[in-house]
């Protein structure tokens, strides 16, 4: 499982770029290739989600055993919640044209904080 949400995340982040250079190039509702791209994008944040709740369910008498372990894996949970609505936004932003930049900026943020923290983490892999 560790593998399927560990590809799943980097798949994401490259899905996640491409879909927001696709829409920067060409913002239009006609723009067939960002739209599938953002469709499959969500697809993958809903495997990431998926993957994330089924290492947690299967490890809990492991994190029950670490101190503060519930904490930091809900607090990573949550920076993965909030990575994910960030791109999201960012993406809905560019494609209707508004301020994107600082969306753009929290999300990447976001998204190296909570890889940090995953791998910092006794199940993870540093």
């Amino acid at each position: 499982m560790f593998h399927l949400h560990l590809t799943a995340i980097v798949i994401t982040f490259i899905l996640f770029l491409v879909t927001y250079f696709s829409y920067k190039k060409d913002p239009s509702r006609d723009n067939r290739r960002a739209f599938i791209l953002h469709m499959t994008l969500r697809l993958f944040y809903i495997i990431v989600l998926f993957s994330g709740v089924m290492i947690f369910i299967q490890n809990l008498s492991i994190i029950g055993n670490i101190d503060k372990g519930h904490m930091m894996y809900g607090i990573k949970a949550l920076l993965g919640l909030l990575t994910i609505g960030l791109m999201e936004m960012t993406l809905v932003r560019e494609k209707k044209q508004t301020k994107v930049q600082t969306f753009l900026i929290i999300a990447i943020v976001l998204v190296i904080v909570t890889v940090l923290l995953g791998s910092y983490l006794p199940l993870g892999t540093l």
